[in-house]
């Protein structure tokens, strides 16, 4: 996704319900800034980050479809599962963990899931 060099952007992961999605956003974006975001949703499923963003009071500018992600997750999160000992080993305490819950909780959803970015302006 271009973005204008002479436009500044923030990055964010935000895991944020619907209910707290525009409160964590408005305490981190500047007013004409833009956001990407990469949103999940199920494959043929209505996405519902659209109205959430709307609500937030971000327009959604641009949006491309990440269809390859679902399976490069596919991939690495058994891999990550087979070599705990050597994560553990080699990355922070903290670091491995979050990486080993995540491939547990992700692995499972992610048969019949898409991936997009989305570009908003706040």
């Amino acid at each position: 996704m271009a973005v204008p060099d002479h436009d500044p952007v923030m990055v964010v992961s935000v895991r944020a319900s619907p209910s707290s999605f525009g409160h964590r956003l408005g305490r981190v974006l500047a007013s004409n800034r833009r956001l990407v975001m990469t949103w999940a949703t199920r494959r043929g499923a209505t996405p519902v980050w659209t109205a959430q963003a709307r609500a937030a009071g971000l327009t959604v500018e641009h949006v491309d479809e990440r269809p390859a992600e679902p399976a490069l997750w596919e991939r690495l999160h058994p891999l990550w599962l087979a070599h705990a000992d050597d994560l553990r080993s080699q990355r922070r305490e903290d670091r491995a963990r979050n990486m080993l819950r995540e491939a547990h909780q992700v692995l499972p959803a992610l048969p019949g899931s898409a991936r997009v970015d989305a570009s908003h302006r706040c």
